[in-house]
């Protein structure tokens, strides 16, 4: 590694930049040396060895990285997930084995510098681990996606309520990990009975109508076929 040593102080400077190689061939107090600054090497004869400056060599005794790996280079993973993604640096005993982390697209998902992959919605990402030394990398593919409504069932598929009268109708969607379970309720009929947002039934008058829970997710439906009877009046 070439530098300058003062003379007096004995302190290195223009280290990898400049720096004069002396020969062994002394002349008086001249001799033969190659003079080094920013990468060119120009050689020299005669010149004095009383300038003041010597050359340092150091020993770089660094190990080098030579790759970085990641144990997956594919991964799904659910909305709302995460996942943790492990990366190997080779050979085992570098010296700076430090990495960054990134995401190609953050608004599907982010990674931190653990490689911690958080996902936000649904889509691609490619997760980059760079090593410092180096700049290697590795990637890992990541699929975000959301687990989707196969179907829905009621409680019941027949009811019959007096003028007046409340129930209240509930749902099973599967798969229970259905990401979106948000269902809408209406009523063929709401002079004969009302339905809200929760299943509530309210019968309002004589006759029949149906009541159909619809998830959002996919449009399923499930019905029941409501009839609304007189109060039994009891003597």
């Amino acid at each position: 590694m070439a530098g300058y040593r003062s003379n007096t102080s004995g302190e290195v400077s223009a280290t990898e930049a400049a720096g004069r190689y002396w020969a062994s061939t002394i002349v008086g107090t001249s001799a033969h040396r190659l003079y080094v600054v920013d990468g060119q090497v120009s050689a020299t004869s005669s010149f004095s060895r009383g300038i003041g400056y010597s050359v340092r060599c150091i020993k770089d005794e660094s190990i080098y990285v030579g790759s970085v790996s990641l144990d997956k280079t594919t991964a799904n993973i659910e909305k709302t997930d995460s996942l943790q993604l492990t990366a190997t640096v080779l050979p085992a005993n570098a010296t700076n084995k430090n990495l960054s982390w990134s995401s190609s697209d953050e608004s599907v998902a982010t990674v931190d510098n653990t490689g911690k992959v958080s996902a936000l919605q649904v889509g691609t990402t490619i997760i980059t681990a760079t090593t410092e030394d180096g700049g290697y990398t590795a990637e890992c593919e990541v699929t975000v996606f959301v687990v989707g409504v196969e179907s829905i069932d009621i409680s019941h598929t027949t009811l019959e309520l007096e003028k007046g009268e409340k129930d209240t109708l509930r749902v099973i969607i599967l798969p229970e990990n259905a990401y979106n379970k948000t269902v809408t309720w209406e009523s063929l009929d709401e002079s004969v009975a009302t339905v809200d947002d929760n299943g509530n039934v309210t019968a309002i008058s004589v006759g029949t109508t149906t009541i159909t829970a619809i998830t959002e997710d996919g449009g399923h439906t499930a019905e029941c076929e409501l009839t609304v009877v007189n109060i039994t009046v009891k003597g």
